[in-house]
């Protein structure tokens, strides 16, 4: 959380000039995977299948109408990013929430800007 960072990172990473924060609330979006005693490495492979095509809204599995609103906010807002990256982007959100996806997403698309 970043109320946990360093006071003067944590000014700059709340600095609305520099940084458009996306939060999603829910837990836990994952479908079951690949995740019993496995290192965090042997998830790397999986990491160039995490695409914003391939990221799920979740809008049909009866969630609450403001975590559909929130993930979706954090999709438009990693879509976006990726598009015009300038300054930061962060999204927060419990373990699961989708954040390593949208991000996973956002350096999936980067070789469009990049080059």
């Amino acid at each position: 959380m970043l109320d946990e960072i360093e006071g003067r990172i944590r000014s700059r990473l709340e600095d609305p000039e520099l940084v458009t924060r996306a939060y999603i609330p829910r837990a836990d979006y994952r479908r079951p995977m690949i995740e019993a005693g496995e290192s965090d490495l042997s998830y790397l492979d999986l990491l160039h299948r995490m695409t914003f095509s391939t990221f799920e809204l979740r809008k049909n599995e009866g969630l609450a109408q403001e975590h559909i609103k929130s993930l979706d906010r954090a999709f438009e807002l990693a879509r976006q990013y990726a598009e015009t990256p300038r300054g930061w982007l962060i999204i927060t959100g419990t373990y699961g929430s989708g954040k390593t996806h949208l991000a996973a997403a956002i350096a999936n698309f980067a070789p469009t800007w990049a080059t």
